[in-house]
């Protein structure tokens, strides 16, 4: 993470991933993340995440990052009140400590200005300067 550019690293999620059975567990959990979704998740599974529809959709993209052992990129676009749509990015980069299984996954979130007024809305927080 220290390669990354300072702004981004807010915005950062490390997952330890669990066996037997599949879990995710939240070893970082960016500020920003905080701020937007009301909450601290560290230490605590992505089952945790509310509402219960976005805990199911992060975890099968973690899921889907431990099956195939490789990055994965997503979009997820909400519907707004006003004309532009919301669009959430998440870029999952795997690690592994032997080599073969994938025992952490870092995500990169990146919202346009419409993502974070509709995160909010789900979230029920209130908005936050975020800085662009």
């Amino acid at each position: 993470m220290v390669k990354l550019p300072l702004a981004s690293i807010p915005w950062c999620s490390v997952v330890d991933v669990v066996h037997d059975p599949i879990d995710f567990i939240f070893r970082f959990w960016g500020s920003a993340r905080t701020n937007l979704q009301g909450r601290d998740l560290t230490g605590l599974s992505v089952r945790e995440l509310r509402p219960e529809e976005f805990a199911r959709m992060v975890f099968l993209h973690d899921a889907q990052v431990v099956e195939v052992k490789q990055p994965i990129h997503s979009v997820t676009r909400f519907e707004t009140a006003h004309d532009d749509p919301g669009t959430c990015e998440f870029l999952r980069l795997p690690f592994s400590d032997d080599g073969e299984t994938v025992s952490a996954i870092m995500a990169l979130s990146s919202y346009n200005e419409a993502g974070i007024r509709a995160m909010h809305q789900i979230f029920g927080t209130k908005p936050f300067r975020y800085g662009f």
